[in-house]
């Protein structure tokens, strides 16, 4: 087997939206290396190891599965485990040397523990100011611990590199990118005339600010707005009846340069907040590298990215910015595409390899083998024939899996519906044998009743007579 291995202790699984950790996963991949990407919560029933793309494999520690990776603190006990799980898949899938890319302080403990066992190396590649969201405990302690005690500290964004620095004198500033290849061809295929639409794909959730998209959608009821991602904690209550606000879903990353092609401006309309201020955006490198003109909330990272992103305070300066974006239109795709290839993933994981390359801990490979190993991007060949074939494959293989799934429903439908046919037969057949029965009985209650009818008159008479007898006796 070859390549090193690398070892991804996560913020998020990898089915869920495609963010930082997967991309990085994919760079590592592309550049031969062997990919493990743990599963976000413990689990008392763990799966095999199981391929998920190429050179990418899925895998299940055990432990409590009750734990809230957000939350909740890995007890020992769980670090024990989910360890000797890692000492088995070790003897197939060999991790001698590992790097281990920690995403959330969770994972402290054990990524340490495994350093250790397997004399590796750990990466903290931050991405958020973990304890500013609402549903989070606070991490401080943990991710100074973290940054203090990792071979190498990545940090997205400036905020965050400013407050991890001096905990870790190497630590890199690796803001967040885009695939310029998958989005590009969105550039190509703008809609012609019609209502503008403004656009949003990502998480409507707790930093998404759905009191001022329903000020825009209020006061510019020409422009339809369509929103794309779930809506977990999102505030979007005001934003429901409005008939010029669509709510498109969780979208597959596959889908999303078909629906950007359909937007005429991208927005990013965050609450300003500790999350966002320390937050670098995926989506504005996106949506830039699909030819979109980006208007977004006023945050650090998003001030001084250049032409093609204007920044609001108020629902006013929104409206006005996007007004004039529409007016001015997309740059030319080829000049985007140019612009955006510089600020790539691939372009962020060169830099973060070589960072990587000049980390020496006991047991790894020296720095100049490293050095050796550092993928070009020719080599890395993050394009559509990779990975938008890779990720197009998988949603076909989940549209065939749902068919098959429909097939066998419609199948047991019709089994039941059989059933039901065969059974309607025969409780016709037991309702024309209970009426004939019926009839009968009325047959023979009607004979019966004329026996009786019979028997009543001669009877009638003689009592009758009776009673005269009796009353002249009494008279």
């Amino acid at each position: 087997m070859h390549g090193a291995p690398v070892l991804f202790l996560p913020i998020i699984e990898w089915d869920f939206r495609v963010q930082r950790p997967q991309q990085l996963a994919r760079c590592f991949a592309r550049a031969g290396e062997r990919v493990y990407y743990a599963g976000l919560r413990l689990t008392g029933r763990p799966r095999p190891p199981r391929p998920v793309e190429s050179g990418i494999w899925a895998v299940d520690l055990p432990g409590n599965p009750g734990l809230d990776p957000y939350r909740d603190r890995l007890s020992p006990a769980d670090v024990r485990g989910a360890l000797a799980a890692l000492a088995e898949l070790a003897a197939e899938h060999p991790l001698a040397g590992v790097w281990i890319v920690v995403h959330h302080p969770f994972w402290r403990p054990l990524a340490e523990a495994a350093r250790s066992a397997f004399s590796g190396a750990l990466l903290f590649d931050c991405m958020d100011e973990f304890s500013a969201f609402a549903d989070h405990a606070s991490w401080t302690e943990e991710e100074v611990a973290l940054a203090a005690t990792a071979d190498l500290v990545a940090a997205s964004s400036v905020r965050l590199h400013a407050k991890l620095a001096p905990h870790h004198p190497g630590c890199l500033l690796l803001p967040n990118a885009c695939d310029p290849e998958h989005f590009g061809p969105a550039a190509s295929r703008r809609p012609a005339g019609g209502r503008p639409v403004v656009g949003f794909f990502g998480g409507i959730h707790e930093w998404f600010d759905g009191p001022l998209v329903a000020a825009l959608a209020a006061a510019r009821p020409e422009w339809d707005f369509w929103l794309v991602g779930d809506t977990y904690q999102g505030d979007v209550r005001a934003l429901r009846d409005l008939p010029n606000v669509t709510f498109l879903g969780e979208l597959a990353y596959s889908d999303l340069p078909r629906v950007a092609s359909g937007f005429d401006v991208g927005i990013i309309p965050f609450r300003v907040n500790a999350l966002t201020e320390a937050t670098n955006p995926v989506k504005v490198y996106e949506m830039l590298a699909a030819g979109l003109p980006v208007v977004a909330t006023d945050l650090p990272e998003l001030r001084g990215l250049g032409p093609g992103v204007a920044v609001a305070r108020t629902p006013e300066e929104f409206a006005a910015r996007i007004a004039e974006a529409l007016a001015e239109g997309p740059a030319a795709p080829r000049e985007q595409r140019e612009r955006w290839r510089r600020e790539s993933w691939a372009e962020r994981f060169l830099i973060l390899r070589q960072a990587m390359a000049e980390v020496s801990p006991a047991g790894l490979a020296s720095p100049a083998e490293w050095t050796k190993s550092v993928p070009t991007r020719r080599t890395l060949g993050l394009s559509p024939a990779n990975y938008g074939a890779a990720d197009l494959k998988r949603h076909v293989d989940r549209l065939e899996g749902d068919l098959r799934a429909r097939e066998e429903e419609r199948d047991q439908l019709i089994a039941q519906a059989a059933e039901m046919a065969v059974e309607r037969l025969s409780l016709l057949e037991q309702r024309d044998r209970v009426l004939a029965e019926a009839h009968r009985l009325r047959g023979v209650v009607a004979s019966h009743q004329q026996e009786i009818e019979d028997l009543r008159h001669p009877l009638r008479g003689r009592l009758a007579g009776r009673l005269r007898s009796l009353l002249g006796g009494l008279g």
